[in-house]
């Protein structure tokens, strides 16, 4: 069951069988199913997580079971089985990240933020998971926001980020120039519906 909205499960939205149905129509007739991770991006643009029930409806929609939806969307470390908060915080605590101070990072915010990596903070603003790499091992320690680099940063600096997403601000630019995006806003993005920016 979805936490996002009072513990009640919602079915996806006409929306999403909208998305859903132009991302199978982008495969050759008999290969709809290469739509599954697109849809499974869809799916969490709109929970925070892949429920099962979402599971259940991508399954019949492209004719497989549940069971080969949930191996799939279980394998990848993106596609979350519980609710997630607005602002996905990421900190990479592997040896180079470790050794540049990420430990001090993970320790500042979940101080901050009253929570273990792994958790939600009460108002559904952020979420804090420890994560085994981001591939920027040259810009140590990082911490991304929402699949959004923020690079050679320090606790002090990584907890006024935090602070000002949980207030209602947007974050500031990461490493590439860019904002990140809410966590629905960029599942939407990778669903492949929307443009990238």
């Amino acid at each position: 069951m979805s936490e996002r909205n009072g513990g009640t499960v919602q079915p996806l939205s006409s929306a999403f069988h909208d998305g859903a149905r132009s991302l199978m129509g982008r495969y050759p007739p008999g290969r709809e199913r290469s739509a599954l991770l697109p849809m499974l991006y869809l799916a969490q643009s709109e929970h925070g997580c892949v429920t099962n029930e979402a599971m259940g409806e991508i399954a019949g929609l492209l004719g497989l079971t549940k069971a080969e939806v949930a191996a799939v969307s279980t394998f990848y470390t993106m596609f979350k089985r519980h609710p997630h908060g607005k602002w996905l915080v990421s900190i990479c605590t592997q040896p180079s990240c470790a050794l540049s101070g990420a430990n001090d990072i993970k320790a500042r915010l979940e101080q901050d933020c009253g929570i273990s990596c792994g958790g939600t903070t009460t108002d559904g603003m952020v979420s804090l998971e420890e994560v085994e790499c981001l591939c920027a091992c040259d810009g140590a320690p990082v911490v991304s926001v929402n699949y959004e680099n923020y690079e050679r940063i320090d606790a002090e600096r990584m907890a006024e980020i935090v602070v000002a997403l949980r207030a209602g601000n947007d974050p500031p630019p990461a490493a590439r120039g860019e904002a990140p995006q809410d966590f629905a806003a960029v599942n939407r993005r990778m669903s492949g519906l929307e443009a990238p920016r």
